[in-house]
């Protein structure tokens, strides 16, 4: 499994799908979530075939995944690639990103 750099990472923001992974405990996802501007929030167990082929229908597209430490994007990762996502990312622990984030969920696409 790849794993990406933030500032790799901030160079492909515009062509990615980024999603967040939440906490499985916070089903409803609240406004002081942070989340990397672009990217959509989402929950670990949101992640399914059926939200999947929606918010991402290209299973080509590239998709990178991150949470608070890492855990949840890792199996997030697993899970796409499992769906046939062949270019889904892990970029880990937001509490590593170096830049600015943003609160609250991104209206779905």
């Amino acid at each position: 499994m790849k794993n990406l750099r933030p500032l790799v990472l901030t160079a492909l923001l515009f062509s990615v799908v980024s999603i967040s992974c939440a906490s499985d405990a916070i089903h409803a996802i609240t406004p002081a979530q942070a989340r990397i501007d672009g990217s959509l929030l989402l929950t670990l167990d949101q992640i399914t075939a059926e939200t999947a082929a929606n918010l991402i229908p290209n299973k080509d597209s590239t998709v990178v995944v991150y949470c608070r430490t890492g855990r949840r994007s890792s199996l997030s990762v697993k899970i796409l690639k499992e769906m046939g996502y062949s270019k889904a990312f892990d970029l880990g622990g937001l509490n590593s990103w170096p830049y600015s984030t943003i609160n609250g969920p991104r209206a779905s696409r």
